[in-house]
């Protein structure tokens, strides 16, 4: 059973204890952090208001809750908080965009999941900086407000599912509906930005979108732990009215042969129409 609620704001009250907690500090540690960004957010903010330009802040949130049961014997079962997720981003005059986005209980867990600020070099061109999902792969953008499903798929979850600290150029063509990006990054966890590299992660993507179909591209180069992995992917999308359609294909090769290669498929369609039935709007087959 899954239990999905979106909402736009969140209110919370934690007790604490005197005795000295690890688990405290990481979390205050967090805290600070969002707190920090959303305060250099608005004070960017009230300085565009101040030369009359757009400035208004949108806020969401996501909350899920569930209750999972193995089927072994005997049984067992778990009740989590999925997400708690609180995002805050908006515009800084006409040229400038910022992020900032932090899931209050993953699991029991606070993390901090996007942070960063991007900027307009040219008409369709702009350069983003801070912490986000490398430009690779489709399912892996499916934010837990949009899942057609009670959860992501293989590839979208296992094979990469990476935010790295870093920067990235995108460019949308202006004479056809291609958007092009590449990246650079740090090759490691998000958790320590102190840490020196001696090399980087890159990856680039490229996304076709003539009418409801949708075809893309991409590659990718990492170090999630000792070995390099390079992936590729491909991916092809249908979106009309009530239907939509995804089949994407990601391969994964890690160099010198340390692990065998791999192969992930997704393959999924969705016909949803409305209904009325108490707080449930639309259905789903």
């Amino acid at each position: 059973m899954c239990i999905f609620v979106e909402c736009s704001n969140f209110a919370s009250s934690t007790k604490t204890d005197s005795r000295f907690d690890p688990s405290q500090m990481q979390i205050t540690s967090h805290l600070r952090k969002f707190i920090t960004a959303t305060a250099l957010s608005a004070a960017a903010l009230g300085a565009s208001a101040a030369d009359n330009m757009p400035a208004m802040p949108q806020i969401h949130g996501v909350l899920r809750t569930r209750l999972e049961m193995t089927t072994t014997d005997p049984v067992e079962y778990r009740f989590q908080v999925r997400y708690a997720r609180l995002s805050l981003g908006g515009d800084i005059g006409p040229s400038v965009k910022y992020f900032v986005q932090t899931d209050l209980c993953d699991q029991g867990k606070i993390k901090i999941l996007d942070v960063w600020s991007r900027i307009a070099l040219a008409p369709g061109l702009y350069i983003q900086a801070g912490q986000f999902r490398m430009p690779f792969g489709v399912e892996t953008f499916m934010a837990p407000s949009n899942y057609v499903f009670s959860n992501r798929s293989f590839i979208g979850k296992q094979m990469c599912n990476y935010r790295a600290v870093g920067a990235k150029l995108a460019y949308t063509l202006p004479s056809a509906p291609l958007l092009l990006e590449a990246g650079v990054f740090n090759p490691r966890a998000i958790g320590d930005h102190n840490v020196w590299q001696k090399r980087v992660a890159a990856s680039g993507k490229a996304t076709f979108t003539p009418g409801p179909m949708t075809f893309s591209a991409g590659i990718a180069s990492l170090t999630p732990d000792s070995v390099r992995a390079n992936l590729f992917d491909l991916s092809a999308g249908f979106s009309h009215n009530r239907w939509q359609a995804r089949a994407e294909y990601m391969y994964e090769h890690y160099t010198g042969n340390a692990h065998p290669d791999s192969h992930g498929w997704a393959l999924w369609a969705d016909y949803h129409f409305p209904i009325k039935a108490g707080i449930f709007t639309t259905m789903s087959v």
